[in-house]
């Protein structure tokens, strides 16, 4: 199995951006870890990224794309829209449902990316 990163400390909007279980993204990214481990494959649920950097529904073997840290570095975020493919489905209706951590990190995302 490939080498799964370690997601570093979310920035302070996303620390902003909590949930209304009280969860945090750096929580919800700490789970995400510990699946990996167990599952290698990641898929993101954001918005498409302007030039095709990321696609809704991408799938990612062995932890997060190291082509992707530019754009990880320029918007945190992006991070915390990598969920386990065991909990797309979960995470996909949490996406359109608003007031919940994902509906805000998809919408901030996406305000962010657009040039």
């Amino acid at each position: 199995m490939g080498r799964v990163r370690t997601l570093p400390q979310p920035s302070e909007e996303s620390e902003a951006l909590r949930d209304s279980e009280g969860g945090s993204a750096a929580e919800a990214a700490g789970r995400t870890e510990e699946t990996v481990e167990k599952t290698g494959r990641l898929v993101y649920i954001g918005p498409n990224i302007p030039g095709g950097a990321l696609q809704t529904h991408q799938v990612f073997r062995g932890g997060l794309p190291p082509w992707c840290e530019p754009l990880f570095r320029r918007v945190p975020e992006i991070r915390d829209l990598f969920v386990p493919v065991g909990d797309l489905a979960r995470a996909m209706a949490r996406v359109k449902e608003p007031g919940t951590n994902e509906f805000r990190l998809f919408s901030f995302v996406q305000s962010a990316t657009r040039g």
